[in-house]
């Protein structure tokens, strides 16, 4: 276990290190601190309560945004690094895992921080089980992003590249969850296709928590809803792409066209 999580933590630094030394990365983080100051001087007497509440909600559908996006772009890496990956001398689940959750740490840590600025400077009022309700499900809907990532890696590793697949399932899902129109404006049968993604409970929930919407189901209910089906395809996602490993060795496949 210790040789599984320090082989993470290596890719992971390694992937933030580079991600740190590219110029362009680091305008983007004088973006981040030049917007908490924006907010502090200029925006901070002017908002209020509401203002503050959906500005915290749009940069928490920003994360998941992040969220769905490292994990769908696992097919290109795998793709791309195919060779490599097999050759390397650790399990390529453990390879993916390390390089989303450096993707995790560049991409939602800061939209992070600029929330948490925003809640503290204005003060406030979360009650310990709102802040427990945010947590968890912004937590196990990373988990869930976890098991999306396995298997694109796993699609990437074992067929032909599809230039557009991430970026049109990127498209579907922030549709279906809830983030670029209310589940309610989907049609009736698609509706069944959302209440089986955590994203559609975790948008309900931050919605629910911080712009007093009614959400669909009670939040407790909606909680367990997420921790499971998280693990779930967290569980499935791993062993699809050991499946799918398994299977380009013992044949010597690299593609399937």
């Amino acid at each position: 276990m210790k040789m599984i999580l320090r082989s993470i933590f290596v890719i992971a630094s390694k992937y933030i290190k580079n991600w740190i030394q590219y110029r362009g990365n680091l305008i983007g983080i004088s973006i981040y601190f030049s917007s908490i100051f924006f907010y502090a001087i200029i925006m901070n007497p002017l908002l209020n309560f509401e203002g503050l509440s959906f500005t915290s909600y749009v940069l928490l559908s920003f994360a998941i945004y992040n969220m769905i996006s490292f994990s769908l772009f696992m097919f290109n890496i795998f793709h791309a690094n195919k060779e490599i990956i097999l050759t390397l001398p650790i399990l390529p689940w453990i390879f993916a895992l390390g390089k989303m959750m450096g993707q995790l740490t560049t991409s939602i840590l800061f939209s992070s921080l600029l929330i948490l600025f925003i809640l503290l400077s204005q003060r406030l009022l979360i009650t310990p089980y709102v802040a427990f309700l945010l947590f968890i499900s912004i937590l196990f809907s990373i988990i869930f992003s976890f098991g999306i990532g396995f298997v694109m890696s796993g699609i990437g590793l074992r067929y032909v590249s599809f230039k557009y697949i991430p970026s049109l399932l990127q498209i579907l899902l922030l549709f279906l969850c809830g983030v670029l129109s209310p589940i309610s404006m989907l049609p009736h049968g698609v509706k069944y296709i959302s209440y089986i993604i955590p994203y559609t409970y975790c948008i309900d929930i931050i919605r629910g928590l911080l712009l007093d919407y009614p959400t669909i189901l009670p939040f407790s209910i909606e909680i367990m809803l997420i921790i499971s089906l998280s693990l779930m395809f967290f569980v499935a996602g791993k062993f699809f792409l050991n499946i799918i490993v398994e299977n380009v060795r013992k044949n010597s496949l690299i593609v399937l066209r």
